[in-house]
């Protein structure tokens, strides 16, 4: 019995850490150094564990072990936070970005746009991530998902074999060629422009009918095993010939192998839901484009 898992697509992830280093340095755009409010004492005073937290100050702004951790996706480890090569690459990123605005490049329509993309993505992807965080899913949720997805698997699958050529004409010379006698395995070999499956005969392997163009899938769920298509089947690929091997069930897999999966359709879900939520309560205004 074949077993299969859940076909999953989930419009949600974390971003890198490039863009995370991106966000931190925006974040800390226009600061000229710590104030003596913001740091909680007086010039003078007693350094304060927030002092400590400083591993370095370029022209008065600080980086600190929260911004190390930060642009480098290290845990909160103190031994990896003065990690000199880590602190190193940082203060030359520093470095370059308040270059980069004493040259005004910040305030060029193009970077800005750019900069309020990076800010976009990040905050979206925070959002999802707390949506998901706050999700309280039950196991009757779970199991009702589980059943869901049950009811939508194939019960069958297929192993077929195909060749594919450009024409039809050729496709039914072919055609009388395996009325002949010979092998479909060799044709396949030798004519399908298939490249990934006329190195093993024409051998697509098992798949489920519905994973396939639907004339091709209409076609194999027609044949029994050991049968050949009667006439050259067409697709946007072209036109192909059928020969169908063996079917098998499908057996769902047991819910705890798939409960990783139900979860993040399910978190998903409810971030679409969300969206959808969002988009009903917005204004939003797309202009007609005028005729080309």
């Amino acid at each position: 019995m074949a077993a299969s898992t859940f076909p999953l697509s989930a419009p949600r992830g974390l971003l890198a850490a490039a863009i995370l280093a991106a966000v931190t340095s925006l974040a800390a755009c226009g600061n000229d150094g710590p104030s003596d409010e913001r740091n909680g004492h007086e010039t003078g005073a007693a350094t304060t564990t927030e002092d400590a937290e400083i591993l370095a100050r370029i022209d008065g702004e600080p980086i600190t072990r929260a911004d190390v951790f930060t642009y480098s996706g290290l845990d909160d480890d103190p031994g990896m936070a003065g990690d000199d090569g880590v602190l190193d690459e940082l203060i030359s990123l520093r470095l370059l970005r308040q270059e980069a605005e004493r040259r005004g490049l910040h305030e060029e329509e193009e970077t800005r746009r750019i900069l309020e993309m990076v800010r976009t993505n990040f905050l979206a992807s925070e959002m999802m991530e707390r949506m998901t965080a706050e999700l309280e899913l039950t196991e009757d949720d779970l199991r009702a998902e589980y059943e869901r997805q049950v009811e939508q698997m194939a019960a069958e699958e297929y192993r077929a074999r195909h060749i594919l050529v450009e024409s039809e004409e050729t496709a039914r010379d072919l055609l009388a060629e395996l009325e002949d006698g010979v092998s479909f395995a060799e044709l396949a070999e030798a004519h399908s422009t298939d490249p990934g499956s006329a190195q093993r005969g024409g051998d697509l392997g098992w798949f489920e009918a519905g994973r396939m163009v639907p004339a091709f899938s209409d076609a194999v769920q027609r044949l029994e095993p050991g049968e050949t298509t009667t006439d050259p089947v067409e697709s946007r690929f072209g036109w192909h010939l059928i020969r169908l091997e063996e079917t098998r069930p499908v057996d769902p897999p047991p819910m705890e192998d798939v409960r990783a999966e139900l979860i993040e359709i399910l978190e998903s879900r409810a971030i679409q839901e969300e969206i959808e939520r969002l988009r009903e309560a917005a204004r939003i205004e797309i202009p007609e484009r005028p005729a080309n």
